[in-house]
């Protein structure tokens, strides 16, 4: 991945060592290729997807060689573009968590704190549900993207009150015992 360290080392068995390692073409950028210890290691700078070709040859005469086909791709990991937005008590809500990176698709867990009351979270990202309880909630999630790699991810949110309702007036007429009572009620 992009900015992240990696090293992966190659061997051989067979032959007459020392063996003679190339790697053609160069290495992505921030990478380098260790010929004498045939080691790739480095941080990558740059997304790209290139197939390289690992060489070597044996110290016996003649010399014996082989050779390995290898694609190296290197790009950023999951992370999440924007926060999911805030929401209100008993009005519905839904909304996907909008991730980016170059390895998708992407699994979204929810690994920490506690998700707002009545709010589901699917692994696709979308998070739905009737919020029912008011507060500030934090928890986290982890991505993982195709290839394994995990991201850790905090979010804060808070789901504000439900507007209250207000009856329009202080006392309702009264009523006769045993007889159907209705009233219509005006809220403000």
């Amino acid at each position: 991945y992009v900015a992240t360290a990696y090293t992966f080392p190659f061997d051989a068995t067979g032959g007459t060592p020392p063996y003679t390692w190339t790697m053609a073409p160069n290495p992505p950028p921030g990478m380098a290729f260790d010929t004498g210890q045939a080691d790739l290691s480095g941080t990558p700078t740059e997304t790209t997807t290139d197939t390289y070709v690992i060489s070597l040859v044996d110290s016996a005469s003649p010399p014996q060689g082989a050779t390995a086909t290898i694609r190296i791709a290197t790009g950023r990991r999951a992370s999440m573009t924007i926060p999911p937005p805030d929401g209100r008590v008993l009005e519905p809500y839904d909304t996907t968590i909008p991730l980016a990176g170059d390895f998708p698709p992407f699994e979204v867990s929810h690994v920490r704190g506690t998700l707002p009351v009545g709010l589901y979270l699917e692994p696709d990202g979308r998070l739905h549900g009737v919020p029912a309880q008011a507060g500030d909630y934090a928890w986290g999630l982890i991505l993982t993207d195709m290839l394994g790699a995990q991201t850790s991810v905090e979010i804060s949110q808070t789901i504000a009150s439900a507007d209250h309702v207000e009856f329009v007036g202080t006392s309702l007429p009264p009523g006769t015992r045993g007889l159907a009572y209705t009233v219509q009620l005006q809220a403000a």
